[in-house]
């Protein structure tokens, strides 16, 4: 599809696979923690927190490669199909390499990094032994966020439902295959746990590479014309992209700091707190999808010169958004204990997380229209503006964080209050950019 537009079903058709594809690359954190649960608590921690780190640069990695989304998507909009196809190549090109560097300085530095940061000095050594063979998966996790992003910005995102549902089910049954042992596979544990992780990551990837190679449509890209190094088209990546890295590096380091900050509270703390972040990053996906196509189509429609229909857009997805969390977080406000149990077999710990998991299901209805916004300041190229709004708003997170946790004695759902402050503030200040319609004078040459 070469143009989109604001229907309803268009929303969907586009949404709906990608929502597919976070899930199961969520899941996959998910799972592992959630199987490592019945290993034992430090172990889940451990895994939990592993997790959490290797989203540091692999949404780094995203921040770049939606940096070649929104210009895929605008030379969409523009009828400029044939650039497509050496930007992918390009994109592919640069983040082969970074998941490279990625590797080398884990090998290198995890353990001594733990070391210093936590007070455990168990879950410092098995989560750098986590991190050690989860890490194996990059360059396979690097090829699969190219695909996605090229999905995305033309408008088919079918194949990463296909891709992340196959990468989602290798995870589980090899979850339970190497952590519990199978056969005459012995038990592995957290070790079985990362190896599973990394496997899945390849299978999706040559899900994506089958179908490029079977489907008629794809040569329509132009693909065989751009096994090419362009400088210019490398700079021009970087030069959208590089906000984007920082401010996707500075959330989701904010959101590691914040669990570090638990850490020093206590180790009970500390895995409930894991457990919670689970919980979370599987109900916050559908409106981290529905923002994704939100950046999308607003880049597409600015290529199409169709920038009055973008508020009306906005609007529809964020109706859509708030419904659907809405409806899907009710078991944290009808079942909290229930919910929580799923990942643990102490009940007190269930019950301890109660207010917690309110204070979460909050959080989650401010994004559902937060998140809206910021991927729609994100479509319309002007990159540096999301980050200013995500290093002001991730400034008074952390200062709440520290503030709860370091000098405060306060329940840990006072502490998980930083989220719904977080997300109210960069909320509000997307919304006031987009309504002063500044960003129409932005072009992405």
């Amino acid at each position: 599809m070469q143009k989109v537009n604001t229907s309803i079903g268009s929303i969907f058709k586009l949404a709906i696979p990608i929502y597919i594809g976070m899930l199961s690359n969520t899941l996959i954190g998910v799972v592992d923690t959630g199987f490592m649960g019945r290993v034992g608590v430090l172990s889940q921690s451990a895994v939990g927190y592993g997790s959490l780190f290797y989203m540091v640069y692999y949404l780094m990695g995203f921040g770049f490669v939606l940096g070649a989304q929104i210009i895929i998507a605008r030379r969409m909009g523009e009828g400029k199909i044939r650039r497509v196809g050496p930007i992918f190549i390009n994109t592919a090109f640069v983040m082969l390499i970074y998941a490279a560097l990625i590797i080398l300085l884990v090998l290198l530095g995890i353990q001594t990094f733990f070391s210093l940061i936590l007070n455990s000095e168990i879950i410092a050594n098995q989560t750098a032994t986590y991190l050690h063979i989860r890490t194996a998966g990059m360059p396979f996790s690097a090829l699969n966020l190219c695909f996605m992003a090229f999905f995305v910005g033309t408008a088919g995102s079918r194949p990463i439902g296909i891709s992340s549902i196959v990468s989602a089910m290798v995870n589980v049954v090899l979850d339970y295959m190497l952590i519990y042992g199978w056969g005459s596979i012995k038990p592995m544990g957290l070790e079985g746990a990362a190896w599973a992780s990394a496997i899945s990551d390849l299978s999706g990837t040559l899900v994506f590479i089958g179908y490029a190679i079977l489907n008629q449509s794809f040569s329509s890209f132009h693909l065989k014309e751009g096994f090419y190094i362009r400088i210019q088209i490398i700079r021009q990546l970087f030069s959208v992209s590089t906000p984007l890295i920082l401010q996707n590096f500075f959330s989701i380091f904010s959101w590691f700091l914040f669990f570090t900050f638990i850490e020093k509270t206590g180790e009970r703390n500390f895995g409930i707190s894991v457990i919670l972040r689970s919980i979370y990053s599987m109900f916050m996906i559908s409106a981290f999808a529905l923002g994704s196509a939100t950046n999308s189509m607003v880049s597409n429609l600015i290529g199409q010169g169709r920038q009055y229909e973008i508020g009306a857009l906005v609007k529809r997805i964020i109706r859509i958004s708030f419904f659907f969390i809405a409806t899907i977080s009710l078991p944290i406000w009808f079942f909290p204990e229930t919910l929580f149990s799923i990942f643990t077999s102490d009940p007190s710990m269930a019950h301890e997380a109660v207010h917690a998991l309110y204070v979460i299901g909050v959080a989650m209805l401010i994004l559902s229209i937060s998140n809206i916004y910021f991927q729609a300041v994100s479509g319309t190229g002007n990159t540096m503006v999301n980050l200013k709004i995500e290093a002001f708003c991730i400034g008074l997170y952390l200062l709440y964080t520290a503030a709860t946790t370091q000098f405060l004695n306060v329940s840990l759902a006072v502490i998980w209050v930083a989220e719904a402050i977080y997300m109210i503030s960069f909320g509000f200040l997307a919304r006031r950019y987009m309504l002063s319609k500044r960003w129409m004078s932005k072009h992405l040459e």
